[in-house]
């Protein structure tokens, strides 16, 4: 066990990066950082000039979030009803910064196969935000899976937006362990719904990995991360999908899901770095 000594020194090293980091990109993509900074310092709102023309009124939270985005090369173009953003090909809308989702890493950690002319499986799509990455890798057709109504409102908008309805098939579904109704236990509606136990109750139509799975013909890649559902995948023998991308959000399911994979012929690497981890299952030849 690292002493007390070390442990503060790791959390002091860790919160220096951090602020160090934010000064960055504060420099890089603002035209009057000292306005950051005293957003940051007063928690209130201040006017913020981005160097990409853009300009609003933005607290402390919403000005790391657009930073953040914009080293990932999405810059926000408007901010009336929805925040919009883009890279200059794609563009992507949220009604707030925690649906951003896999937009903000980079390098994404989902990035780790060929995308290129590839048919991905999404399971747990959540706003679109791996859908427009897939077809910004250069995908040619994505099946996505997300049950929750808000977040398949605003995925069948960033569909819209970028002219991907004939490409992108939206299944509003849970998937669990059976056809038929999954319940879930919540407090919002953000993006570890479903994750841990909350105050409230409510259903959804759901299907299981196998009805996914024997619906489908000629997908290259399948991506999961469905706070917690990767467990149902245990229960399924044919894995017929050659290449998995799955976030795994319980500590207990990364070896069971790795000696899953292993035992059905697939080569596997975990991505630690990653939060939660991420498993890579490639078919071995």
């Amino acid at each position: 066990m690292p002493s007390e000594k070390l442990v503060w020194v790791m959390t002091f090293t860790v919160k220096i990066r951090a602020k160090t980091d934010n000064l960055r990109r504060i420099i890089k993509y603002t035209k009057n950082p000292l306005n950051c900074i005293l957003a940051y310092a007063f928690h209130n709102k201040k006017r913020i000039k981005f160097r990409w023309g853009f300009s609003g009124d933005f607290d402390w939270k919403s000005i790391w979030f657009i930073l953040k985005l914009a080293e990932a090369e999405w810059c926000l173009c408007d901010h009336k009803d929805l925040f919009a953003f883009t890279d200059g090909k794609f563009s992507f809308y949220v009604s707030n910064f925690d649906d951003v989702g896999s937009l903000i890493d980079k390098p994404s950690p989902l990035h780790c196969f060929d995308y290129r002319n590839a048919v991905v499986l999404d399971v747990g799509a959540f706003t679109g935000d791996s859908v427009v990455l897939f077809f910004k890798w250069g995908a040619r057709k994505v099946i996505a899976y997300e049950p929750v109504p808000k977040n398949v409102k605003l995925m069948k908008l960033n569909v819209k937006v970028n002219k991907l309805e004939e490409k992108v098939t939206v299944m509003p579904y849970a998937v669990s362990d059976e056809k038929g109704f999954a319940e879930f236990s919540y407090d919002d509606f953000d993006n570890s719904f479903g994750l841990n136990p909350g105050k409230f109750k409510i259903k959804f139509p759901s299907v299981s990995f196998e009805q996914v799975l024997n619906r489908i013909e000629d997908v290259d890649i399948a991506k999961v991360n469905c706070e917690g559902c990767e467990k149902h995948l245990l229960e399924v023998n044919d894995l017929r999908i050659h290449r998995w991308v799955i976030q795994v959000h319980h500590a207990y399911l990364l070896p069971l899901l790795i000696n899953h994979f292993k035992n059905r012929g697939f080569d596997v690497a975990v991505n630690k770095e990653s939060i939660p981890p991420l498993l890579q299952c490639k078919k071995k030849e």
